[in-house]
Protein backbone atom coordinates (compact mmCIF):
# COMPACT_ATOMS: atom_id res chain seq x y z
CA UNK A 1 0.00 0.00 0.00
CA UNK A 2 1.59 3.25 -1.11
CA UNK A 3 1.59 6.31 1.12
CA UNK A 4 3.11 9.26 -0.73
CA UNK A 5 6.71 8.39 -1.47
CA UNK A 6 7.13 5.86 1.35
CA UNK A 7 5.56 2.47 0.99
CA UNK A 8 5.63 -0.87 2.70
CA UNK A 9 6.39 -3.78 0.46
CA UNK A 10 6.49 -7.54 0.64
CA UNK A 11 9.81 -8.73 1.99
CA UNK A 12 11.96 -11.42 0.42
CA UNK A 13 11.71 -13.09 3.84
CA UNK A 14 8.37 -13.24 5.70
CA UNK A 15 10.08 -12.42 9.03
CA UNK A 16 11.31 -9.01 7.85
CA UNK A 17 9.45 -5.72 7.44
CA UNK A 18 10.39 -3.64 4.42
CA UNK A 19 9.89 0.05 3.92
CA UNK A 20 10.56 0.93 0.29
CA UNK A 21 11.25 4.56 -0.60
CA UNK A 22 10.63 5.83 -4.12
CA UNK A 23 11.22 9.26 -5.52
CA UNK A 24 12.09 12.13 -3.22
CA UNK A 25 11.51 10.70 0.24
CA UNK A 26 9.03 12.52 2.46
CA UNK A 27 10.40 12.73 6.02
CA UNK A 28 7.03 12.98 7.78
CA UNK A 29 5.56 9.95 6.00
CA UNK A 30 8.77 8.02 6.57
CA UNK A 31 8.63 8.81 10.31
CA UNK A 32 5.02 7.60 10.49
CA UNK A 33 5.83 4.38 8.66
CA UNK A 34 8.91 3.59 10.78
CA UNK A 35 7.46 4.46 14.18
CA UNK A 36 3.89 3.29 13.61
CA UNK A 37 4.54 0.22 11.50
CA UNK A 38 2.30 -2.79 12.11
CA UNK A 39 5.17 -5.27 12.59
CA UNK A 40 7.34 -3.34 15.03
CA UNK A 41 9.15 -6.41 16.35
CA UNK A 42 10.42 -7.75 13.04
CA UNK A 43 13.77 -6.66 11.64
CA UNK A 44 13.31 -3.63 9.38
CA UNK A 45 14.94 -3.11 6.01
CA UNK A 46 14.59 0.37 4.52
CA UNK A 47 14.97 -0.17 0.77
CA UNK A 48 16.35 2.87 -1.05
CA UNK A 49 16.81 1.00 -4.35
CA UNK A 50 14.26 3.15 -6.18
CA UNK A 51 14.86 6.46 -4.40
CA UNK A 52 15.76 9.21 -6.86
CA UNK A 53 16.90 11.68 -4.22
CA UNK A 54 17.32 11.97 -0.48
CA UNK A 55 17.29 15.25 1.38
CA UNK A 56 19.31 15.87 4.58
CA UNK A 57 16.14 15.85 6.74
CA UNK A 58 15.23 12.37 5.51
CA UNK A 59 18.82 11.18 6.02
CA UNK A 60 18.63 12.48 9.61
CA UNK A 61 15.34 10.66 10.06
CA UNK A 62 16.94 7.43 8.84
CA UNK A 63 19.71 7.87 11.41
CA UNK A 64 17.05 8.39 14.08
CA UNK A 65 15.08 5.34 12.88
CA UNK A 66 18.18 3.13 13.14
CA UNK A 67 18.84 4.45 16.68
CA UNK A 68 15.21 3.86 17.74
CA UNK A 69 15.29 0.34 16.38
CA UNK A 70 18.59 -0.39 18.15
CA UNK A 71 17.15 0.90 21.44
CA UNK A 72 14.18 -1.45 20.99
CA UNK A 73 16.44 -4.39 20.11
CA UNK A 74 15.07 -4.43 16.56
CA UNK A 75 17.57 -4.82 13.72
CA UNK A 76 17.32 -2.07 11.09
CA UNK A 77 19.29 -2.11 7.86
CA UNK A 78 19.37 0.46 5.07
CA UNK A 79 19.53 -1.13 1.63
CA UNK A 80 21.50 1.27 -0.58
CA UNK A 81 22.63 -0.65 -3.67
CA UNK A 82 25.47 0.59 -5.83
CA UNK A 83 22.87 1.26 -8.53
CA UNK A 84 21.29 4.05 -6.45
CA UNK A 85 21.79 7.50 -7.94
CA UNK A 86 24.83 9.43 -6.71
CA UNK A 87 22.58 11.98 -4.98
CA UNK A 88 21.26 9.15 -2.76
CA UNK A 89 24.35 7.02 -2.20
CA UNK A 90 26.66 10.03 -2.14
CA UNK A 91 24.76 11.68 0.69
CA UNK A 92 25.62 8.76 2.98
CA UNK A 93 29.22 8.69 1.77
CA UNK A 94 29.85 12.46 2.02
CA UNK A 95 28.52 12.60 5.57
CA UNK A 96 30.50 9.54 6.69
CA UNK A 97 27.30 7.63 7.44
CA UNK A 98 28.41 4.51 5.57
CA UNK A 99 30.79 3.81 8.47
CA UNK A 100 28.19 4.52 11.17
CA UNK A 101 24.95 3.03 9.86
CA UNK A 102 24.03 -0.55 8.97
CA UNK A 103 24.06 -0.04 5.19
CA UNK A 104 23.88 -3.00 2.83
CA UNK A 105 24.41 -2.98 -0.92
CA UNK A 106 22.40 -6.15 -1.71
CA UNK A 107 19.33 -8.01 -0.43
CA UNK A 108 21.49 -10.94 0.68
CA UNK A 109 23.69 -8.63 2.74
CA UNK A 110 20.66 -6.77 4.15
CA UNK A 111 19.03 -10.03 5.25
CA UNK A 112 22.28 -11.23 6.85
CA UNK A 113 22.72 -7.95 8.72
CA UNK A 114 19.08 -8.13 9.85
CA UNK A 115 19.75 -11.55 11.36
CA UNK A 116 17.96 -13.49 8.63
CA UNK A 117 19.42 -15.83 6.06
CA UNK A 118 18.90 -15.22 2.36
CA UNK A 119 16.35 -17.57 0.81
Amino acid sequence: MQKGNAMSAPAPDPGVSVLRLRGAADALRLRTAVVGGPRRHEPLIVDLSDASSLDPATAALLVDAVARCEEAGRPCVLLVPRTCPERVRGLFERRGLTRLLPIASSWDEALRRAGRSAA
